[in-house]
């Protein structure tokens, strides 16, 4: 008959260890659904009986159980099953017998069954033939052992075995025979090694998720304590051992490790703090036997009912680990259990314990996974991310897979909890979210998982279509991309806010002004592109015109050596400028030439001089356009007649801004020189006007338009420093004809930029004066010296002005002059 009682919960000290705990679960006669008696820390179910001596457990990757009898030579395959009530439906089925004590059990990477036949003093292998089908026959692995017991197998196929030693026909000639028990290590390739010997009752086996292999023995020969109980740790590949757990607990079994590294080991039992911690063992064997009570008198049954009604009898012992590799704690999981042997775990964190004396397998049920609310974003730019969520109350939430591990607690009654996780930055880590119950003192619930990525790092935009400078459409459509997946975008037009696009982005009724279009991305994680991709454009409508011609239409007396020129109302786009879109025509008859561009001027140069007092017609055909795309309304057809004589008459410079000599010059003053005549705009370059500051080069550009070149420098001029511009003989009029000599002349620059507008000073003649068909003369006026490249208005019906000259216009009569 067995007793019951209760066992106070209260810590036990293990040496210098803290045992904390409490019965989890008295198991004589419990029921085979959950316990109503038993703490919920830990409840638990009986799943299969009526076995003899249950010993080897282990949990195969398709879901059932393996379970070794050693009794009676059997090897069990228990399928789990439940009812809607959780009542356990669990059904057993002979896999395989005939072996001789089969103790350990271990799957093998590729599934294969791994045995230890502890009579035959070998390991045999069950192939894996199929979906849960395995070989009839098993094949052995290896011999020579003296009663090998437990296994551990690693990823790579690498098995661990515990023996009481190795037969002298198995040791390699000059091997050493191993003292005591043994623990061996045999490789893929069939080679075996002593990793460790001199132990006392060496028990179970257990790898850790670092590959450190873990064992259970009473002591070892050397040690510096005699202990009735120790764990060891193994560090391989070396093979360093040391303890890592030695307390008053006696003969550790089979050892497992659960989903977050914590140990569970299988005991005979546990005992309260002695006075003296190193009485030898024996001593206290011959204690107890003498001082047993009358016990000789005692029925065997009555004394193994007595033993198993003791707590600290039959238990199941769990070890949580510093982050050196120390014990941090040790927890009664379950006590009063008859002779646990093998335990494991499944996926899901339940606990299957084999109960010897019993001839049954018990379930210790772990928490249910817990529930996250709201979801874990899957990108954050935050460097610590709130995890939040419900779990069973009061079990120690622990979050894996983040920068360090993180803990807190689910609150009661609600479960509520809130983790704050350090993530690694900027990379993709998989959270683990793992429920212990009893505040972590317990088992411990399956992952639920959470792929996370931590990005601070903001996306770079690029824009990969649109237009860009001067286009002859109203309308603009982008396209765009981001250097990260995922990204949305934001949008802007001329500086307005920003606002949620996608690519393409179109704009429609767009005025003939400049406009900026800009574009950032914005992250899944929230970083948002702190420079914005840019591309301006403007939209012109505007139909290019001839503002000029070189000669004049109607010309004559032009020179036989003349190039002819024409220059237009804007930039146009040089690729159009051709001698198939100028041309120049004796009758019928075309002129051979070539056509150059620059500026706003594009030059014919006949091949051969042009015949005498002859009349030639010039066209441009509406084949030239701008660079927006805009043609010319119509072909600009006009004609000259040739004198006899070419033109040899040397170009000069008439005007120069700044005069000559000039003081006070505003830095960021354009330089222009004005010449005589129409000249050749490919000879005005930076190579035939340049600007010096004594020997120093300027570095700048030039531009030419009607009679004036202009140099622009790249940077504002230097205060209070004289300068010097020259115009080189490569310089040469539409004839050829280049200047005489270089045009030299200085200015000397004063302290501040010239930031004033100009002003029209005067007219003439008067603004209200009526004129019709005459020539008449103007001569604008400005309060200040005018740019010599700034651009006259050249629309439709509008001739272009000459910059520092009077300018001469035919006018229609009754026509307005503005």
């Amino acid at each position: 008959m067995i007793v019951r009682r209760a066992w106070p919960f209260a810590r036990i000290h293990l040496a210098s260890t803290v045992l904390a705990g409490l019965l989890v679960a008295g198991l004589g006669g419990a029921s085979a659904t959950f316990s109503d008696e038993t703490p919920r820390r830990a409840p638990f179910q009986i799943i299969a009986t009526g076995f003899e001596k249950p010993t080897g457990l282990v949990v195969h990757p398709q879901g059932f159980l393996l379970l070794t009898d050693r009794e009676t030579g059997v090897l069990y395959r228990l399928r789990p099953g439940f009812t809607t009530a959780g009542k356990p439906t669990f059904t057993s089925e002979v896999l395989f017998s005939g072996l001789d004590e089969p103790i350990g059990v271990a799957v093998e990477p590729d599934e294969d069954l791994l045995v230890a036949e502890k009579d035959k003093g070998r390991l045999v292998r069950f192939t894996k033939l199929g979906e849960e089908v395995f070989s009839a026959v098993p094949e052995p692995v290896t011999g020579g052992l003296k009663d090998p017991q437990w296994l551990a197998v690693d990823g790579e196929g690498t098995i661990f075995v515990s023996a009481d030693g190795i037969k002298k026909e198995k040791l390699a000639k000059g091997m050493p025979d191993p003292k005591d028990d043994v623990l061996l290590k045999f490789a893929p390739d069939g080679g075996f090694s002593v990793i460790a010997d001199g132990f006392k009752e060496l028990g179970g086996l257990a790898l850790d998720p670092a590959g450190n292999l873990f064992a259970g023995a009473k002591r070892r020969q050397g040690d510096k304590q005699k202990h009735d109980g120790t764990i060891y740790k193994i560090r391989l590949p070396e093979g360093a051992l040391s303890p890592v757990i030695a307390g008053d607990f006696e003969g550790p079994r089979d050892l497992e490790f659960d989903g977050l590294g914590a140990l569970f080991f299988t005991a005979k039992e546990i005992r309260e703090e002695r006075e003296s911690d190193n009485e030898d063992d024996e001593d206290r064997a011959e204690t107890r036997s003498s001082g047993n009570r009358g016990a000789e008198g005692r029925d065997k049954d009555d004394r193994e009912d007595q033993d198993e009604d003791e707590p600290s009898k039959g238990v199941i012992l769990k070890a949580t680990f510093k982050g050196n590799g120390t014990l941090d704690r040790l927890t009664l999981i379950a006590g009063r259990l008859g002779e646990p042997e093998g335990l494991t775990f499944d996926p899901d964190g339940n606990l299957y314990v084999a109960e010897r004396r019993h001839g049954r397998v018990l379930r210790f049920q772990a928490p249910e996974a817990p529930v996250l609310a709201p979801p874990l974003p899957a990108f954050t730019s935050q460097q610590t991310l709130t995890v939040r969520g419900t779990a069973e109350p009061n079990t120690l939430i622990t979050v894996m897979g983040g920068a360090a591990a993180a803990t807190g607690l689910a609150a009661a009654p609600s479960g509520a909890f809130a983790v704050g996780v350090s993530l690694t930055p900027n990379k993709e880590q998989m959270l683990r979210v793992f429920a212990t119950r009893a505040r972590g003192d317990g088992l411990t619930s399956p992952a639920t998982e959470a792929t996370v990525t931590h990005d601070d790092i903001p996306p770079d935009t690029f824009i990969t279509g649109g237009p860009s400078g001067t286009i002859n459409a109203t309308t603009a459509t982008f396209t765009f991309t981001a250097t990260e997946a995922g990204s949305t975008f934001l949008c802007q037009l001329d500086g307005g806010g920003f606002a949620a696009c996608t690519s393409p982005k179109s704009y429609t009724g767009l005025t003939p002004d400049l406009h900026t279009f800009g574009v950032k991305a914005h992250d899944q994680a929230g970083n948002e592109d702190p420079t914005p991709a840019e591309r301006s454009f403007t939209p012109d409508t505007t139909r290019p015109t001839v503002s000029a011609t070189v000669p004049a239409n109607a010309a004559t007396g032009v020179a036989i050596n003349q190039k002819i020129a024409v220059t237009f109302s804007e930039a146009m786009d040089p690729s159009t400028i051709t001698p198939v879109t100028f041309t120049l025509k004796q009758g019928t008859t075309a002129v051979a030439g070539t056509v150059s561009y620059a500026g706003v001027t594009a030059t014919f140069n006949p091949v051969s001089t042009l015949a005498p007092n002859a009349t030639y017609t010039a066209t441009v055909t509406t084949g030239a356009r701008d660079l927006a795309g805009n043609a010319l309304a119509s072909n600009f057809v006009w004609s000259f007649t040739t004198g006899v004589t070419p033109d040899t008459t040397r170009p000069i410079v008439s005007a120069t801004v700044p005069a000559n000599a000039a003081t006070g010059v505003a830095i960021n003053q354009k330089i222009a020189a004005a010449f005589s005549e129409a000249m050749d705009p490919l000879t005005i370059t930076t190579v035939t006007f340049t600007l010096k500051q004594g020997t120093t080069a300027v570095a700048g550009t030039v531009t030419y338009a009607g009679v004036t070149a202009t140099f622009n420098p790249v940077s504002t001029l230097a205060p209070n420093t004289t300068y010097t511009a020259t115009m080189t003989t490569g310089t040469r009029d539409l004839a050829g004809s280049a200047l005489a000599s270089n045009f030299v002349w200085s200015f000397t620059t004063g302290a501040t930029a010239n930031t004033t507008a100009p002003t029209v000073s005067f007219t003439f003649p008067p603004v209200t004066v009526p004129f019709a068909g005459v020539t008449a003369a103007f001569a604008p006026a400005f309060g200040l010296a005018i740019p010599a490249d700034t651009t006259a208005a050249t629309a439709a019906g509008q001739a272009p002005v000459a910059l520092g000259a009077a300018s001469t216009f035919a006018v229609l009569a009754g026509s307005m002059v503005t």
